[in-house]
């Protein structure tokens, strides 16, 4: 107790001979009244964090239009019906899925493998989103995906060809067709080796 009496008396002391002046008393008031504001707004931050926070849950809850009852769908259920979604597409593969929950909203993160085959990233990334959305929304039912975070931790990347990417959401197939971009380099190093 003494000590926290101690280091009061310090910081008494200090504030004492930092505001001897008009000018010295200004610009502490204005250190202070800036580091208040600071700190009020960081609680405010952290209090939103807490309430609006996005939880990991293991399932996802269903209530049916009549609310009569509520349908419970486990995370390995809803992993293994994107893995079979996903194995149309052979140039990706899953390692995991993650869901998160915000109140009722629903956050979908997946953890995939790309071999490459199939070209532009970007344009896979798309076609995955666009199956998994119309696999929650037609098969299990769930309207309030908001959602779909997709982190590639493995790529290749095969230079000398490109590939389109088309889903036929409809049939549940992916047609991927690969053409040879750098066919003029090719033949330019065929008439160099021939001479």
């Amino acid at each position: 107790m003494d000590m926290i009496l101690n280091w009061v008396d310090k910081v008494k002391e200090f504030f004492k001979v930092a505001t001897e002046t008009d000018f010295e008393y200004g610009f502490v008031t204005g250190v202070l009244f800036s580091l208040g504001i600071v700190i009020f707004f960081l609680i405010i931050k952290l209090i939103f964090r807490i309430i609006f926070r996005v939880r990991k849950t293991k399932n996802i809850l269903i209530i049916p239009k009549d609310k009569d009852g509520k349908i419970i769908i486990q995370r390995s259920a809803v992993e293994a019906a994107i893995r079979e979604d996903i194995s149309k597409i052979h140039s990706i593969s899953l390692n995991k899925v993650k869901i998160y929950r915000n109140n009722s909203a629903y956050f979908l993160w997946l953890n995939c493998s790309y071999d490459g085959k199939d070209g532009n990233l970007m344009a896979v990334r798309e076609v995955l989103k666009n199956r998994l959305t119309v696999l929650f929304k037609e098969f299990f039912g769930v309207t309030n995906l908001k959602k779909i975070d997709i982190a590639f931790s493995k790529v290749a990347y095969f230079g000398n060809e490109t590939a389109a990417v088309s889903d036929n959401s409809a049939t549940g197939e992916t047609e991927v067709a690969a053409d040879d971009v750098n066919s003029e380099s090719d033949t330019a190093s065929d008439s160099v080796s021939d001479e």
